[in-house]
């Protein structure tokens, strides 16, 4: 894939594939490829915030619209995008350890001093305050208090950075990059299940093969999902679905062994 519509293209695929939404993040965005975003739309957003809206955000909102398709948790709209001072050059992570290391009070500082929330321990150890973040837009929620931002302002404009806890921004890929390797990632997993679904003897050899194969640890949703068959409450829950045990084990068997019979 080398372009938006490509991986536009790919999503439509993928969401064939995954029947069910059991990919990451697909129960929420479910694939859906939105209407475009019009020039306008982006001139009156670039109006408010004050700020030029990234070329890659814009070209993924005239692409695939705004209705949040993604990986992880797919792409926020920009009515939910989070600024950190859009319009000022933005600050690396390594900026930021610096002004960490200069702003530390030190200990025994009172709770009321102005710089109490820059804390400099050591260069794996450090931290600043949400506010001395600049230049970046957040545009992705990851999981695990991980999100993707993209820089808005100076001379890494249209290039991302992954935010963890801690407030330290560090080089993601870029934005393409993360649609295209997802797209592509997700649409290997569901070829694997495939054809071991044509060659496993049982549910359990598919889910260890897939292991072996792509490290594929959640094989049997993916293989239920592209059967097309909606995993029941009652053994795995109302959200993700993800949790297997013992107990789930046959349920999968004998999907597996349901779905041989009508082949």
């Amino acid at each position: 894939m080398h372009s938006w519509s490509d991986i536009r293209d790919g999503i439509e695929a993928l969401a064939r594939m995954d029947r069910t939404f059991q990919v990451f993040g697909a129960r929420q965005h479910r694939y859906r490829i939105g209407p475009s975003l019009s020039d306008d739309a982006i001139a009156a957003w670039e109006a408010t915030q004050r700020c030029a809206m990234p070329v890659p955000l814009r070209a993924a909102y005239q692409t695939l619209g705004t209705a949040g398709v993604g990986p992880h948790y797919g792409l926020r709209p920009p009515h939910l995008i989070r600024l950190h001072r859009p319009a000022d050059p933005f600050r690396s992570g390594t900026t930021l350890m610096e002004l960490a290391r200069a702003r530390d009070p030190g200990e025994g500082a009172a709770d009321d001093h102005p710089d109490i929330d820059y804390i400099f321990s050591a260069e794996d150890d450090w931290s600043v305050p949400d506010h001395a973040l600049t230049g970046l837009a957040v545009i992705l929620n990851a999981g695990c208090e991980t999100e993707l931002a993209i820089v808005t302002a100076g001379p890494e404009a249209g290039s991302c950075v992954w935010l963890t806890t801690g407030v330290r921004p560090s080089p993601a890929p870029p934005l393409i990059t993360l649609f295209t390797e997802w797209v592509a990632t997700e649409t290997a997993n569901f070829a694997c299940i495939a054809a071991l679904l044509d060659t496993a003897p049982s549910a359990a050899a598919l889910r260890d093969a897939a292991v072996a194969q792509r490290g594929l640890y959640r094989a049997l949703d993916y293989m239920v999902s592209a059967l097309g068959i909606d995993k029941p409450a009652y053994l795995f829950g109302e959200t993700e679905n993800r949790f297997h045990g013992a107990t789930q084990l046959p349920w999968f068997e004998a999907q597996f062994a349901a779905s041989k019979n009508l082949r």
